[in-house]
């Protein structure tokens, strides 16, 4: 299966979602906690 990544407001293959070297998060870690974890119920067929 491939991996995908939200990027620019649309999902994309991690081959497309590129960031630049000078962006913010890279020098000052500004990005660290950003992130929310997604778990699929099969039974209920819901993301949570």
């Amino acid at each position: 299966m491939p991996s995908y990544a939200y990027f620019h407001k649309q999902f994309v293959p991690l081959s497309e979602a590129k960031i630049g070297i000078m962006t913010h998060c890279l020098h000052y870690g500004t990005a660290i906690f950003e992130g929310i974890r997604g778990n699929w119920n099969s039974e209920q067929k819901q993301l949570y």
